[in-house]
């Protein structure tokens, strides 16, 4: 959530800076060289300029992860198949402390791989390899 903070505090009058940090943001909470600047930019180009940047902090400054907890019974009590994929280098959200506790849950497989937060961009062979056979 430390993420969040840090867009939740971004002065609006700057919002147009924001897209920036977050391309190298993004680039840097990965393994190495794993996402390029044209991916980074893709996934992030809705909150380019001035109005993204903007939509952006008003998002974070309304997410409240109160709004959530009392999903948890329901999702431990759901009998719908899910599978976690997590990265071991998840600088965001930890495998150990969120990642693993999701999995049980869920009462679901817990897969860790060698990347990042962004694993479909980082690893999505990897990320398919685990997929196909879960949707089969």
């Amino acid at each position: 959530m430390e993420a969040i903070g840090s867009i939740r505090d971004w002065p609006v009058a700057d919002a147009s800076r924001l897209f920036r940090v977050l391309v190298r943001r993004v680039r840097t909470s990965t393994v190495q060289g794993r996402i390029s600047d044209a991916a980074a930019r893709e996934l992030l180009a809705p909150w380019q300029g001035d109005e993204g940047g903007a939509r952006l902090i008003a998002a974070a400054r309304t997410l409240d992860p109160r709004q959530t907890a009392s999903l948890s019974q329901e999702l431990h009590d759901s009998s719908v198949p899910a599978l976690v994929l997590w990265g071991e280098h998840d600088s965001y959200l930890s495998p150990e402390t969120v990642g693993r506790p999701l999995a049980q849950l869920l009462r679901a497989p817990f897969v860790l791989l060698p990347g990042g937060h962004f694993l479909p961009l980082e690893l999505p062979a990897e990320v398919a390899a685990q997929l196909l056979p879960f949707l089969a």
